[in-house]
């Protein structure tokens, strides 16, 4: 969120209080990004994924049943097809020196 959008929130927020309006604290939706590592065991390739907007009703969901089910997807893939991923160059990524 922008610094400006940040302050016009806080005063209305503000402004809601002191007229002692009742209000509801709702969710709308959740942004959710990932970081994800490829790492064979000599090398950690960080692999970019771009956020994801969840709405709030289907964030019970999504967290608890698709997120791991998309997981554990990937990683059969991946599995499948071990010998043809290449991490250095793999699309997005960035090459993480492990820690030793």
């Amino acid at each position: 969120m922008h610094e400006t959008q940040r302050r016009r929130s806080q005063r209305a927020l503000r402004g809601l209080l002191r007229v002692g309006v009742m209000s509801k604290l709702r969710l709308v939706k959740v942004v959710v990004q990932p970081f994800f590592v490829l790492d064979d065991g000599e090398n950690i390739v960080e692999l970019d994924h771009t956020p994801t907007v969840i709405p709030a009703s289907e964030w019970p969901t999504y967290s608890s049943e698709r997120f791991p089910a998309e997981v554990a997807a990937w990683q059969a893939k991946l599995d499948g097809e071990e010998e043809a991923i290449d991490p250095s160059t793999a699309s997005g990524s960035r090459h993480v020196t492990p820690d030793v």
